[in-house]
């Protein structure tokens, strides 16, 4: 993965951790490698604390809408428990 994409990763994970603790994984294109100019990068970010009311995850995302967060970056937000269920869903396991 090039330099400029894991500077942009690694700044929006340290912006948002100041706030809540996060994991994070890239997926997609850049993951792959296969990334033309200035395409988005995925990143799925899991974390306890977006297992909260949907008023608080809406404050917290609004620190993208107001530049807080880097725009590269499109994040999908999920609780390990969220995570687990759509894993769980992809792979047709039910237990």
């Amino acid at each position: 993965m090039k330099r400029v994409y894991v500077d942009h990763v690694v700044d929006y994970l340290k912006r948002l951790s100041k706030f809540i603790d996060v994991r994070g994984a890239i997926y997609g294109s850049t993951a792959r490698g296969g990334v033309y100019g200035r395409s988005d990068i995925n990143l799925t970010v899991v974390s306890d604390h977006f297992d909260r009311p949907y008023h608080t995850m809406t404050l917290w995302r609004s620190g993208e809408e107001q530049g807080l967060l880097p725009k590269l970056v499109e994040a999908l937000w999920v609780s390990p428990g969220e995570l687990e269920s759509m894993l769980k869903g992809f792979s047709g396991v039910n237990t």
